[in-house]
């Protein structure tokens, strides 16, 4: 509980932004309130802390983690370097650690033109990650096209849901949050 704490202080600090003129979020949505974590995911202690906590809720047959890019990809890379160490000095997970893989937005347009870049095969039982779930879509996009490229989906973990979650649900796969955007407003300084 201590690293959730420090997180929530550290995602307070670096990504929450509150304005009175509305942000346009990638959903669509109008918000006051913006969660920049690319910004807060590029400090390492914020990346290692939220890595530290997704490897926590990772299912133990998941054998890779990857998301839609660029939401997703400092996330399971950051999970993939830590799960190495985590899994050697333990018997959790089917391997040595997880892998990492990336969902184009739109296939390459040169060599192997893949939507999914990364170290899976077809029938991987996989994770879908993704920084934070306003309206699901990104998660959802990414789900599909793992299922597309014939990964087995067992689960979607986000590090911020706005509200996001129960569409995720609806494509059948067990979903997490490491954190919700009321517990981060919460944890602002004063």
């Amino acid at each position: 509980m201590e690293e959730k704490v420090k997180l929530l202080q550290l995602l307070a600090q670096q990504a929450y932004q509150y304005r009175e003129t509305p942000f346009i979020l990638s959903s669509g949505v109008q918000s006051h309130e913006y969660l920049d974590c690319r910004s807060a995911l590029g400090n390492p202690e914020t990346l290692a802390i939220a890595a530290s906590l997704f490897l926590a809720r990772l299912d133990p047959m998941v054998v890779a983690v990857g998301g839609l890019t660029m939401g997703a990809d400092p996330l399971a890379i950051a999970v993939s370097l830590i799960s190495h160490d985590a899994y050697k000095h333990s018997n959790y997970g089917p391997n040595s650690g997880v892998k990492w893989f990336s969902v184009r937005k739109e296939p390459k347009g040169h060599g192997t033109t893949r939507l999914i870049e990364g170290s899976v095969k077809p029938g991987d039982r996989v994770a879908v990650l993704d920084d934070v779930a306003t309206s699901g879509a990104s998660t959802i996009r990414a789900i599909r096209a793992c299922r597309e490229f014939g990964l087995t989906v067992v689960q979607a973990i986000v590090l911020i849901d706005r509200g996001g979650l129960d569409l995720i649900r609806l494509e059948g796969v067990k979903v997490d949050a490491v954190c919700q955007l009321s517990e981060i407003r919460a944890s602002r300084p004063l």
